[in-house]
């Protein structure tokens, strides 16, 4: 079993990937097949991390918040080529932008 500390480390190392990998823009990434398995993989690997950040620990930090979450609204069917898209972009980018800078901050002041 991994430390509290190393799931913490790779739920930061999932952000900055994130945040790396989205940096080209929307445009880059909607065209990139690669770039959004990649932006989906850290996602769902930084949850499964927050999920083994352990009561013990999160009641040992009451200071951090573990409970930020955002739901991100898109359209898609099922239907080929399986079309995707934000019900508002802008307004996604935004929210997007503004939970990862909040997780970011808490567990950069937390090490």
């Amino acid at each position: 079993m991994k430390s509290q500390r190393a799931y913490a480390e790779h739920i930061l190392e999932c952000i900055r990937r994130v945040l790396e990998d989205s940096a080209p823009g929307r445009e880059a990434v909607f065209a990139s097949r690669t770039l959004q398995d990649a932006i989906l993989r850290n996602l769902q690997v930084l949850c499964e991390s927050t999920q083994r950040i352990d009561e013990l620990y999160r009641q040992r930090h009451p200071e951090i918040e573990f409970d930020e979450f955002l739901i991100l609204r898109f359209k898609a069917t099922n239907s080929p080529p399986y079309p995707f898209e934000w019900h508002n972009s802008n307004e996604t980018r935004l929210d997007y932008a503004a939970v990862l800078s909040r997780i970011s901050a808490r567990y950069l002041q937390r090490f």
